[in-house]
């Protein structure tokens, strides 16, 4: 800041004294240099400004786009959440799906055990049944 108030300053300098007209002759050999030195600095504070302002954008950028990919992060976190969300709910589907494919099958089993008991059962009583009628075919000749 003091630096843009002492560019200031030679600038106003410099008008002052093309305002009062004074001679180019009049400026000692000091005076030139001390002329010279002022519009170096000058320059240099030009420069540096510049530099400044570029520095400022080049930060201002830098700061947008972490803004961006910050959001774009907590989007992508927040799909994350819904899709283990999603997850979370087919492994339960999963879990009610194989619990209900165990009790179709421990119904498969017990309805295929009873239907050989039954059909041993027939048969016995088939047998049973074809003894008693031998035996009594034969006890009646």
């Amino acid at each position: 800041m003091v630096f843009c108030h002492f560019m200031l300053l030679c600038i106003n300098w410099h008008a002052i004294s093309k305002l009062l007209k004074l001679p180019e002759a009049s400026y000692t050999m000091y005076q030139a240099k001390d002329l010279f030195q002022l519009q170096t600095e000058l320059v240099e504070a030009k420069v540096d400004m510049a530099v400044s302002k570029a520095i400022d954008r080049v930060l201002d950028r830098i700061d947008r786009l972490q803004r961006d990919m910050n959001a774009r992060f907590t989007a992508i976190d927040a799909r994350f959440a819904a899709i283990h969300a999603e997850f979370a709910e087919l492994e339960k589907d999963m879990v009610a799906v194989k619990t209900k494919l165990g009790m179709l099958n421990e119904t498969k089993s017990m309805i295929r055990t009873k239907l050989i008991e039954y059909a041993l059962q027939a048969i016995w009583l088939t047998v049973g049944s074809v003894f008693t009628y031998i035996v009594i075919h034969l006890h009646n000749l």
